[in-house]
């Protein structure tokens, strides 16, 4: 955790789980939002499918690799990481 996300934490423990869970989707929203605009960030798409997928959400985590993967068309090392990926969170290949 980066020093700039202490408060954020120190927020977090102060909430109720549903306001944990609102605050956690704001942010996963707002990455895919910010990948939308240059998805051109691997970590991002793997942070964004794993997000999706422990939200329960696999359909967008799939989506979400599979938009890595046209943002990284043509790099194959990138290709083999969103496959990683895709295989370590049950999606598929």
């Amino acid at each position: 955790i980066s020093l700039l996300a202490v408060p954020a934490v120190v927020r977090a423990q102060e909430m109720s789980p549903e306001q944990r869970t609102a605050m956690i989707a704001q942010m996963v929203q707002g990455l895919a939002a910010r990948l939308d605009k240059n998805g051109k960030d691997l970590d991002g798409w793997q942070r964004l499918a794993r997000a999706y997928k422990v939200m329960g959400r696999d359909d967008d985590a799939r989506a979400a690799i599979a938009k890595g993967r046209t943002s990284f068309a043509g790099d194959a090392a990138a290709q083999k990481q969103l496959d990683e990926l895709a295989r370590s969170l049950g999606l598929g290949s």
